[in-house]
This record gives structure tokens, sequence and C-alpha cells, in this order.
């Protein structure tokens, strides 16, 4: 009855790792046709970016887990199982450093007079790219010259 609970619960852990990895490759997929549709002056929105590249970590690490998990099942020697735990901690850390650097590289958008300005702050000037929203999920350029300013901060938001 035990190794059958023990069964149970593998089955349910990969299950979930298995539904991570088949929604976040959906969203995977999805965002790499929507590129080869969207081509030239048309980008995404700044949130469609931070979904894709969550998914993407999610997909990494789901897989990595789901991997060593089945690999740790079917060896009987200390030293893979060792070298499969060290594998899935350093996929964590990758993982904790891709939110790190996806927080980073995040890029605000502020809507006015019906245009998007997309901030781009850098270390001694600041870009800013101007796009007219479509929809949701995609913005076009806009006939706006970008801006660039000194200083790392956004013009442009509304507690400044």
């Amino acid at each position: 009855e035990g190794l059958m609970e023990k069964n149970n619960e593998i089955n349910t852990k990969d299950k979930f790792l298995k539904k991570i990895c088949k929604i976040c490759g959906i969203i995977i997929v999805v965002y790499i046709i929507g590129l080869c549709f969207i081509s030239g002056k048309y980008v995404y929105h700044a949130w469609v970016n931070v979904v894709t590249a969550l998914s993407v970590l999610s997909v990494g690490l789901s897989a990595t887990f789901l991997i060593f998990r089945w690999v740790k099942r079917k060896t009987k020697y200390k030293l893979i199982k060792l070298f499969s735990n060290l594998v899935c901690a350093l996929a964590v850390m990758v993982f904790i450093f891709g939110l790190i650097f996806i927080s980073i590289m995040y890029t605000p958008e502020h809507k006015d007079n019906g245009l998007i300005a997309r901030v781009h702050p850098g270390i001694h000037h600041t870009n800013v790219y101007f796009f007219e929203d479509i929809n949701i999920f995609i913005m076009k350029e806009s006939s706006r010259k970008e801006e660039m300013y000194d200083g790392s901060y956004d013009r442009y938001a509304s507690d400044n």
C-alpha cells in the first residue's frame, strides 16, 4: 500500500510538471508564430514579452525536474542521484537569476494621447520609443522620433 501511494504521489507531481510544460510550451509556440507574422514596424507589448520569458524559464525548470526525477527513479547509483540533485539545484538558481534578469530588462510602457512610450533606462541615459496601440498584444512603431535624455529615470512615470 505504501508503494502504491508513493507512485500516486510521483505521478501527481509529474502530471503537474507536464501540464506546466504544455501550457508554457503553447505560449512560447504562439509567441514565435506571432513573431513570424508581425514583422518590421510591429512589436509585442512588454507584458507579452514578460509572460513568454516566464514561460521559457518555467519550461526549462519543469523539464529539468521531470528528466532528473525520472533518472533518480531509474538508477540505483548514489553518485548519479547526487548529480541529478545538483543539476536540479542549478536549474533553480538559473530560474531565480532569470527572474532577476526579467525584472531588470522589463521596459515600462506609458499611454498618453493615443501613443505608448516604452522607456528603456540605461546607466547614463534613457531611450524612449513611441508606439501606436493596435490591441492588447501588439503595437506599431509611431512616426514620432525616439527620444534620448541624460539620466536613468523614467520621465513619463506618473510619480515623477
